[in-house]
């Protein structure tokens, strides 16, 4: 199997298994005690952004930090209308993040998600 192809099903499992757990399980520990369930699924959500860039022959200096960019031009994008947005019912009231939070945190709470 192809790296990419391998990628791509683990892709498709994780979904599954994500889609099983239920409402009153985002918050339960995980083995690493430190970490709730939506701790874990959000750390591996975000850092799988770059493995398709690495299993093409990128190094990490390649791929960067273009990711944190793209959070800082969403939150940019966002943070004018997120009132109209909440009004409506697209997202919940906006959550308080601390104030050295990392742009993916900040965009999170914004959108009225914990991290």
């Amino acid at each position: 199997m192809e790296l990419l192809d391998a990628h791509g099903a683990a892709l498709r499992e994780f979904d599954r298994r994500v889609l099983a757990v239920r409402e009153d399980q985002w918050d339960n520990p995980t083995p690493n005690t430190e970490w709730s369930v939506r701790d874990l699924v959000g750390h591996l959500v975000g850092e799988q952004l770059w493995v398709p860039l690495l299993l093409r022959g990128a190094t990490i200096d390649e791929v960067g930090d273009r990711f944190e960019e793209l959070c800082v031009a969403v939150l940019d994008f966002v943070r004018p209308q997120i009132g109209e947005w909440s009004d409506w019912g697209l997202f919940a009231p906006p959550v308080p993040v601390p104030p050295d939070a990392d742009q993916q945190t900040a965009l999170l709470g914004l959108l009225g998600r914990h991290r």
